[in-house]
């Protein structure tokens, strides 16, 4: 496994961009690759408790995600924020929806 620094991922993000690929692409990505992740190592998910923490950055939209993606494939899900999330935040929506 690959392991870069914050810095080095930052530009990582701006070229993705740069190429087309946007943030909320990026997010949606990064979050559906964490929830298939813990779907692997659990087996399966349904009826599954599952608590998320979600920071007030980036990442904390990854994380929105995945909580989201979990809960849709029937985890009992509880997300935790860890700071304020925008009030606009459509991720924090979506989970909130849930």
């Amino acid at each position: 496994m690959k392991i870069v620094t914050s810095e080095q991922m930052r530009l990582i993000e701006e070229r993705s961009v740069d190429a087309g690929v946007s943030t909320d692409e990026l997010m949606e990505n990064a979050g559906l690759a964490v929830a298939k992740s813990v779907r692997e190592k659990l087996g399966s998910v349904v009826g599954t408790h599952v608590t998320v923490l979600v920071g007030r950055g980036n990442n904390g939209g990854d994380g929105l995600v995945t909580a989201r993606r979990l809960h849709s494939w029937g985890g009992r899900v509880s997300v935790f924020l860890t700071g304020p999330r925008p009030a606009d935040d459509p991720k924090l929506a979506a989970v909130t929806e849930r």
